[in-house]
């Protein structure tokens, strides 16, 4: 409906001094509902009512036809029973015994409905969308009906107001989208048609904890006809908001966040040239950051069998330790053998297990002799860091005639790292360890002679250990590098008399061992000149008296084999000649 203003040329004439002129109101249409015409009712004061005259017209411009003239005062609405159809254009006068005061017109009023309103903006704070529009055109407009659309494209009323904004509060704004249309309404019930639909922003953040980049993702705003720019606003650690960036795409990216800062961002979109302002929901996350690897240092290798040394025996197990940047537990860890470091990342790689609550593990050298070696790792940001080479530290122990030991061991190769030390250990029965010599890096020999002892320990197990200052990255570590383990037996040995004197100072010819906790087996024949065997013995507490059986053999020269054999499976047989002594 719509109200026309029509012109009234009134004639004013001159009055005398105590004469006023006054005008007789009008009747205040406000809604025509179908062919009923509805008005509320003036205020008459000049003079006794005569009739409310109504008038029609099929056209604004007129001609305008007396409908009726309504003697009922209190009367408020009339039906129009012949009426011609279409939009009809309708006004009212009052008639009133007013001397001589004039009429005026009521404003025009159609029965077409009230004309559409438009959407302002919907915006969305917390959990509250808040929606502003224009005021109706259509002087019959008394309200306001808002709606919302909903899932699968339906419409429902959810209110309706006489204000020109409204606020839908309990929604899940972080979750959806909210479409809203406005209608216009008239006190007979008759409404406009929708608005051009208005919908809010969703907005998503997702962090990448390793670029340190956050991407923004948004739905458009929808209801504006122009291009829309959209500005980022952003609030650290509870700050005021500042522009981010701005841009007319549907995503942004954040780059270079700082480490732990708390971050609440929202997406302000607006129509260039225009004031209004509507906001998305706001998204707050914590940018912390993924530690990533730079540094891999291999800060311990050893061959020796780690801490279990109560039991020590050569072994080709590894056991290493590695240090990296802030103690960074290692996600996965990859190792390269190779017998030069120039090719070393030409080999394949094989994929071991670290403890992780240590950097630490074992795995089984598969190659003899000396090795390159390098582990690499992968981590949670995907960036591969390959470790400092090494190399393994191969101890050689030799035994030579009268149990003297030789031994011998490699010079480390170890990338960024200087050898400070190395260590000649002995390593006891109870696991500890004793030191035999110490030296610097030209330190690659040292000789030993097995002393003869009264308990029954016959082997004997050393180890070298390696001290270095490594460069990891800048920083100067100590690192360890242990070598495998290499252990001798002692063998039994023997030293035989040329002759003796029964009943002398030495009754008895028998051989004088040394290192005979090592002795498995012993035995002793004598022979006479023609080559028969006049005595024998398994004993070591026993020994030749120059009898055969009770008979005294006579002095002369007689000839003896002595057969040993040492617990490391080392066998001597040793013959000579004696001079019996009487």
């Amino acid at each position: 409906m719509r109200f026309f203003y029509r012109s009234i040329v009134l004639c004013f004439f001159c009055f005398y001094a105590n004469h006023s002129f006054a005008q007789i109101p009008a009747p205040e249409l406000y809604c025509i509902k179908g062919d009923t015409v509805r008005w509320d009712l003036p205020i008459i004061s000049c003079g006794a009512f005569l009739s409310y005259d109504l008038y029609y017209a099929l056209s604004a411009n007129g001609p305008y036809t007396l409908l009726s003239s309504i003697t009922n005062q209190s009367q408020t609405s009339f039906v129009f029973t012949n009426s011609p159809g279409g939009v009809i254009y309708y006004y009212m006068t009052t008639q009133a015994a007013c001397g001589g005061q004039y009429s005026i017109s009521s404003d025009t009023l159609d029965s077409a409905s009230p004309l559409p309103v438009d959407i302002q903006l919907v915006t969305v704070l917390n959990d509250e969308v808040t929606i502003n529009w224009t005021k109706g055109t259509s002087p019959e407009t008394h309200a306001y009906v808002i709606y919302k659309g909903l899932a699968g494209g339906a419409v429902q009323a959810i209110d309706t107001v006489t204000s020109l904004n409204y606020t839908d509060v309990g929604k899940a704004t972080d979750d959806s989208t909210f479409t809203y249309y406005i209608t216009a309404l008239d006190r007979c019930g008759g409404t406009s048609v929708f608005s051009k639909p208005h919908t809010t922003m969703l907005l998503k953040a997702s962090i990448d904890t390793c670029t340190k980049e956050v991407t923004l993702d948004f739905s458009p705003y929808v209801g504006w006809p122009g291009g829309i720019n959209y500005d980022i606003m952003v609030s650290e650690n509870g700050g005021a908001e500042t522009i981010a960036g701005s841009t007319v795409q549907n995503t942004f990216v954040l780059k270079g966040v700082a480490d732990g800062t708390n971050l609440c961002i929202r997406i302000v979109a607006h129509e260039p040239g225009q004031n209004g302002l509507s906001y998305s929901n706001e998204v707050c996350l914590q940018t912390k950051q993924t530690k990533t690897i730079t540094d891999l240092c291999v800060v311990n290798f050893d061959q020796s069998g780690g801490s279990n040394l109560a039991s020590p025996v050569p072994t080709d197990n590894i056991y290493y330790s590695i240090k990296t940047n802030q103690d960074i537990l290692i996600p996965e860890l990859f190792l390269q053998i190779a017998d030069d470091p120039s090719n070393i990342n030409l080999q394949a790689k094989s994929q071991i297990s670290p403890t992780n609550a240590s950097n630490s593990g074992v795995f089984e050298k598969s190659i003899n002799g000396i090795s390159y070696f390098t582990f690499s790792s992968t981590d949670a940001c995907g960036n591969i860091v390959n470790s400092n080479y090494i190399t393994n530290l191969e101890l050689k122990a030799i035994l030579k005639p009268n149990n003297e030991v030789d031994f011998i061991w490699s010079m480390l190769d170890w990338e960024n790292a200087i050898v400070k030390s190395y260590t000649l250990e002995k390593i006891n029965s109870d696991g500890t360890t004793e030191i035999l010599t110490s030296g610097n890096s030209s330190l690659l020999k040292y000789k030993d002679l097995l002393k003869e002892g009264t308990d029954t320990e016959t082997k004997y197990c050393y180890r070298v250990v390696a001290s270095l200052d490594l460069d990891c990255n800048g920083t100067i570590l100590e690192a360890t590098c242990i070598s495998n383990v290499a252990c001798v037996e002692k063998e039994a040995g023997i030293f035989m008399a040329n002759g003796f004197v029964p009943g002398g100072y030495t009754p008895e010819f028998a051989p004088v061992f040394y290192f005979k906790e090592s002795l498995q087996s012993y035995e002793m024949s004598i022979f006479d000149r023609y080559g028969g065997k006049i005595f024998t013995t398994k004993n070591t507490e026993k020994g030749w008296d120059g009898n055969k059986g009770s008979q005294p053999m006579p002095p002369g020269i007689y000839t003896y084999l002595v057969k040993i054999k040492s617990s490391n499976g080392a066998e001597e047989e040793k013959r000579g000649s004696l001079t019996l002594i009487r």
